[in-house]
């Protein structure tokens, strides 16, 4: 284990902590702050929209960055290819904040549909098929359980649909990346030996993972140390199995700080899923709406971020944290103080 390497990446993760305990106290103390914070955010998501759009149709972004890959959009200010996964891991809380800010408006509702439309299909445009993944699950989340926007968000994915497949049409790098390469990465076509887990790179991870796991199983190899370990020669490592991070939540947790980190994890895993499943039980059987919508978006948010099924960014990485940990704070308020205070910041 490379203690002095795993504490680089862990001893200071406390401050997620003291994050979501800032986000709680400035929600409560400042006049306004959901109201001034949903501006921002609404703001900053349709500078993204504008920057995405305008690399696909000129090729670099809005202060002149270009994609090294062709079928692949950029952040905005940054050269990562992340564009969709920030704008679908963002989608729900956005969603939250206009019914929030804008429910009872219904002036409101060709911007917010013209913004749900852009989004929909800019995440289809940037190559993220994970991002596209997440868009649906949020959008299934919203179309079941959200009763504000319901019909105008069945109306716009329609839209955003048919502005998909007219995309994939006329666009040879769209149709590739989103569908002939995925086809081809899980073994689903003629050429293929078997059907592979997301990819082979990924399934090679994952073993790589496992058999880092093994090794140290109660308390893990020390985290960020995948990408130290997966080389090494004792776990059989090959031209795929090594990366930065094994690229799903759970197995990298597991592997890198073993059953004991593990158990945490999941303890918060199971009090989301309780909370969403209490609230199932309760809308569809007894007829009760126990959860608002703006308390849903902001489950949604976390869902994406524990949904197991798809590939996942660094566990420890920053600006990831970043996107996991803010909703709960929003979400910790919603608990702790009833729903006339939310409304009384929001107005």
């Amino acid at each position: 284990m490379n203690v002095i390497h795993s504490l680089e990446s862990s001893f200071f993760y406390f401050r997620y902590g003291l994050f979501i305990a800032a986000t709680v106290f400035l929600i409560q103390k400042i006049p306004n702050f959901i109201r001034f914070f949903g501006y921002a955010l609404i703001s900053t998501f349709i500078y993204c929209l504008i920057d995405g759009y305008y690399q696909f149709f000129f090729g670099t972004n809005l202060i002149g960055y270009s994609s090294l890959e062709e079928s692949r959009l950029l952040l905005p200010l940054d050269d990562r290819l992340i564009l969709g996964g920030l704008l679908a891991r963002l989608f729900p809380l956005i969603i939250g904040m206009f019914v929030l800010l804008y429910g009872n408006r219904k002036f409101n509702y060709l911007y917010v549909g013209i913004l749900l439309i852009t989004t929909d299909v800019l995440i289809f445009l940037t190559g993220e098929r994970t991002a596209f993944g997440l868009l649906i699950i949020s959008t299934l989340f919203i179309l079941f359980f959200i009763s504000k926007f319901r019909l105008m968000r069945i109306i716009t994915f329609i839209i955003s649909i048919l502005l998909v497949i007219y995309f994939s049409f006329t666009n040879e790098q769209v149709i590739e990346r989103n569908f002939n390469q995925t086809i081809t990465q899980l073994g689903l076509d003629s050429e293929s030996e078997k059907i592979n887990i997301l990819s082979p790179q990924h399934e090679n991870m994952f073993i790589s993972a496992y058999k880092i796991f093994k090794e140290r199983p109660i308390f893990g190899s020390g985290p960020d140390s995948f990408k130290i370990l997966c080389g090494e020669e004792r776990f059989d490592p090959n031209p795929m199995s090594c990366s930065t991070h094994p690229h799903n939540t759970y197995i990298q947790i597991l592997t890198e700080i073993g059953l004991i980190g593990f158990s945490m994890f999941i303890f918060f895993v199971g009090w989301i899923l309780f909370n969403v499943a209490l609230f199932i039980y309760k809308l569809f059987v007894l007829g009760q709406r126990s959860i608002d919508d703006y308390s849903l978006c902001l489950y949604a948010c976390i869902i994406l971020s524990i949904f197991p099924l798809l590939p996942t960014q660094d566990f420890f990485n920053n600006w990831i944290s970043i996107i996991y940990y803010l909703p709960i704070g929003f979400l910790i308020h919603t608990l702790l103080f009833n729903k006339d205070d939310q409304n009384e910041m929001a107005s």
